[in-house]
């Protein structure tokens, strides 16, 4: 056909034959849809953005063959300002979405390098080459593709519907194509993939027609069912080698409710705490890395502890009643409570010397029969006591103001949580600055300071929030996971350029725990990475995710947490205190204890499936019975669950 000297102009078409996508274009439009929620502040979720747009799209074909991209967007707009109020124009939010979409689109394209002999031979033949398109954004991105791929100069013009007004599909833009060229339609070769638009159509005018297969599939998940089952398939790989992947849902759950909020709360910058911080560091990154160019928040690693920024919050002896020191026990050994305040050894050996106490010495909150009151006699005591609370202060201040821009006045970290004690700390040193603490999880009693605390995943202050009993249940596996790979912040000092430094307790004890993790937490990253894709090609709005994650953690917490009792426990022992009862010999508190066991009966004892009958009889034979009630226990829970999720819609 080229030969043939009766073809004067050879059109392509543009998707699927210039070039390909290496998604499903539905996926470009959920990205499209992800950022501008995000950069409308969130006061709109994606999954609405996208289904207004959609809405607008059908819309307009009712009144006209195919609208602009222009009128397009004023009707998303003006849709959207009917429900919510924008924190933008209708100019500013048309150049927004054009950005936004010329972007996305341009990085999702390559080219299609089987048409470049058709484009060098059409050129020899001195034939004329075009572009005809249905799509509905303008030329400008066609133009902007074909540069990026340096074929630019091949082509004589474009022709979009959105620009035009009519489409392939109807016949009416070939008939306008062959009439500003002032052609016959034999003139005209047209080669593209679609059998209708490229084929049939144009074929049926009399235009010369050379179709292109092309059948690549792509994934797209626009629907809860879709969303859950590919999840599903990375949460429960491999519970020998990946233990801990079914918390991965509940974690990007947690790591995408940080990025929104700290957006619409405008903060710029965050400090993870250590040492869970480390993983939930590299996760948060990870997620802005992969969803969100534009909206990029600077993070930075905080080397603290509660013993670390407790010494620094210490008030004067004659004031200070340690509530942070026995947030946890009713008693402590003296030899611990010295720990906990960050005493060495030698200097607890001397005040031992120098008094009748000893380290098994009773330590009692402001009772009679604490030794405290002996304690405060020794005068040795009172000046290191002094000297640590106010070099550790002034060091942590001058760390923090060190470590991050601090222009807004507010310091705010990222921590597991449970209770937010380093952050009552904080807010005791840095007294002129707003310290506010985003965490995983929040179990706060109504006694406990709760000024900017937020519990991402689940919380209890006045009320319980969503899922609360799901989401919370052996919450303190979430320590096992998030462990780092150094030990415990003890305080701070100088180097030897007067930069402050952290003082970091490394030792064989302190490690074990992250070398027994270290394997199960790579399995945990790469399957966060592999979750990262799937919401990646994902739509979906904030309470289909919730409860999306709510039902696979539930499924977790019934069906895997109790055949991983033995890695669990296994981390447990290896885990090392250190601040509190720092030696682990004190009795527990029975009642505490039986309470504990008790909340187990929630979920119906499940927790013990396989831990008693394996115990006992040191045999997997009855694992086929304890997997039974687990998924009996998970069926009853799970109607329990869409009950709930009924009531909160």
């Amino acid at each position: 056909m080229l030969i043939n000297k009766n073809i004067k102009i050879v059109a392509f078409d543009f998707f699927d034959t210039l070039v390909h996508r290496y998604c499903h274009p539905e996926v470009n439009l959920y990205k499209w849809s992800k950022e501008i929620s995000c950069s409308l502040d969130y006061v709109i979720d994606a999954k609405t953005v996208y289904t207004v747009r959609k809405q607008a799209e059908q819309l307009l074909k009712k009144n006209i063959e195919e609208s602009s991209y222009r009128d397009l967007i004023s009707l998303l707009f003006e849709k959207i300002s009917a429900e919510v109020e924008l924190p933008i124009d209708l100019e500013n939010f048309q150049v927004l979405c054009k950005s936004l979409e010329m972007d996305i689109e341009l990085e999702s394209l390559y080219f299609n390098g089987d048409v470049k002999y058709i484009l060098e031979e059409a050129v020899k033949k001195n034939k004329k080459i075009i572009v005809i398109s249905d799509f509905y954004f303008d030329s400008t991105l066609m133009w902007a593709a074909l540069k990026k791929f340096k074929v630019d100069h091949y082509f004589s013009q474009v022709y979009v519907s959105s620009e035009i007004g009519v489409r392939k599909s109807t016949g009416n833009l070939f008939k306008k194509v062959i009439s500003i060229n002032s052609i016959d339609p034999s003139e005209l070769m047209m080669i593209g993939d679609n059998r209708i638009s490229d084929y049939k159509v144009p074929g049926a005018l009399g235009i010369k027609c050379i179709p292109l297969v092309f059948n690549e599939k792509h994934v797209k998940n626009a629907d809860s069912k879709s969303i859950k089952l590919a999840l599903e398939k990375v949460s429960f790989i491999d519970e020998v080698k990946a233990p801990f992947n079914g918390y991965l849902p509940a974690v990007y759950l947690f790591i995408e409710k940080l990025y929104k909020n700290l957006v619409k709360a405008e903060i710029h910058e965050i400090s993870f705490c250590s040492r869970e911080g480390q993983l939930m560091r590299t996760l948060f990154e990870a997620y802005q890395e992969k969803n969100h160019v534009g909206r990029k928040i600077k993070t930075h690693y905080f080397y603290t502890s509660r013993k670390a920024t407790l010494s620094a919050s210490l008030k004067e002896l004659k004031s200070e009643k340690f509530e942070s020191v026995f947030q946890q026990y009713q008693q402590l050994y003296l030899g611990d409570f010295l720990s906990s305040l960050s005493f060495t050894e030698t200097e607890k050996e001397m005040l031992y010397s120098e008094s009748k106490l000893n380290e098994k010495s009773i330590v009692k909150p402001m009772a009679e029969d604490s030794c405290l009151n002996e304690l405060f006699d020794v005068s040795e005591f009172k000046k290191l006591y002094d000297l640590k609370r106010t070099v550790q202060k002034k060091l942590l201040q001058k760390y923090i103001l060190s470590l991050c821009n601090l222009n807004d006045n507010q310091f705010v970290i990222a921590d597991i949580g449970w209770k937010g004690t380093m952050q009552d700390n904080l807010d005791t040193i840095m007294k002129d600055m707003d310290i506010v603490g985003y965490y995983l999880g929040l179990n706060i009693e109504k006694n406990h300071n709760e000024k900017n605390k937020y519990g991402l995943l689940f919380e209890k202050k006045l009320l319980k929030s969503n899922f609360y009993e799901v989401f919370s249940k052996d919450y303190m596996i979430y320590e096992r996971i998030f462990v780092a790979d150094h030990g415990p912040v003890d305080g701070y000092k100088l180097d030897n350029t007067a930069k402050v430094e952290p003082v970091i307790y490394n030792n064989n004890d302190e490690l074990a725990l992250y070398n027994y993790t270290k394997p199960y937490q790579n399995q945990f990253i790469k399957g966060f990475d592999e979750l990262l894709s799937i919401f990646n090609c994902s739509i979906y709005s904030d309470k289909e995710l919730e409860f999306i994650v709510a039902k696979l953690t539930l499924k977790q917490d019934c069906i895997q947490y109790p055949k991983i009792w033995e890695v669990e426990y296994s981390q447990r022992v290896k885990a090392k205190e250190n601040f509190g009862d720092l030696s682990g010999s004190l009795k527990k508190d029975r009642q505490a204890v039986r309470r504990k066991r008790l909340e187990k009966r929630q979920f119906l004892f499940v927790d013990y499936t396989y831990k008693l009958p394996q115990k006992l009889f040191k045999t997997h034979l009855f694992d086929w019975l304890s997997a039974c009630y687990c998924h009996l226990v998970y069926v009853y829970k799970l109607l329990g669950l869409e009950v709930k999720k009924g009531r909160i819609v």
